[in-house]
């Protein structure tokens, strides 16, 4: 479902931003900025607070490898992309 908002919402857009004004198009472009920012901070808010806990173990293995394939993914989705796109 969230993809299709998405997909669908990209697709409308060329044909939206010419029927608006420029001042609307700021509008909207900022208004989105802040919505954007907000979604943010309230997903890194759970996040803090699921790991603030009386019983949180530090657990090394998980972190390095979750560094690791954060690297290693990162690597391969950028430079796939950009063989892709070029």
């Amino acid at each position: 479902g969230i993809i299709s908002i998405i997909g669908c919402g990209l697709i409308q857009m060329q044909y939206a931003f010419h029927n608006i004004s420029d001042r609307s198009r700021t509008t909207i472009k900022y208004f989105t900025k802040v919505i954007s920012s907000a979604n943010e901070i309230i997903i890194f808010l759970f996040l803090g607070l699921s790991l603030v806990t009386d019983t949180h173990e530090w657990h090394t293995g998980f972190t390095l490898w979750t560094i690791f394939l954060c690297l290693i993914f990162r690597f391969i989705i950028i430079f796939g992309m950009s063989y892709i796109i070029n």
